[in-house]
């Protein structure tokens, strides 16, 4: 607990901490949607408004949509009974860890690096128990590879 409160304090902290040494009210803040304007140019941030932001732009409705799906069924695989072995500070940490995902990153190429503290979902009996399942993952992840390569080296920045 102790350890949990301290790391959210580091964290908030750096808003202010950014703010005294550049005498920026909002340099971090400022910092971090520079990264953005790439992707869809410049925004204000609104807090679980990055995914829509993005796939609105891309997708348009179906995007939308695509999100609102994807948080549906992220909601439903952590609430299945199958989970329970995982224990319930793996199942927290992985929905308040996938919240903040949502609530404050605009997805982008770093995604799938900023998706493996999920790994230990990965454990879910489901997964475990199926070959197919598993040899489906292997094989949508390798060929998704050439999709990322292109999308890192010829639409967006890294």
């Amino acid at each position: 607990m102790t350890a949990g409160l301290a790391i959210a304090a580091a964290g908030l902290a750096w808003p202010l901490v950014a703010g005294a040494v550049t005498g920026v009210h909002d340099a971090y803040l400022a910092t971090e949607l520079s990264w953005w304007t790439g992707f869809v140019g410049r925004v204000s941030f609104v807090p679980l408004a990055p995914w829509f932001l993005m796939a609105g732009k891309y997708l348009g409705l179906a995007g939308i949509t695509l999100v609102l799906v994807l948080a549906a069924g992220f909601g439903w695989w952590l609430s299945r009974r199958a989970l329970h072995p995982l224990r319930p500070e793996v199942v927290a940490y992985s929905a308040s860890y996938g919240l903040y995902l949502v609530a404050v990153f605009l997805p982008q190429q770093s995604l799938f690096r900023l998706l493996l503290p999920l790994a230990p979902l990965l454990g879910d009996p489901a997964i475990a128990r199926s070959k197919q399942l598993r040899r489906g993952l292997l094989a949508g992840s390798i060929a998704l590879q050439p999709v990322a390569i292109v999308l890192l080296w010829f639409i967006g920045y890294p």
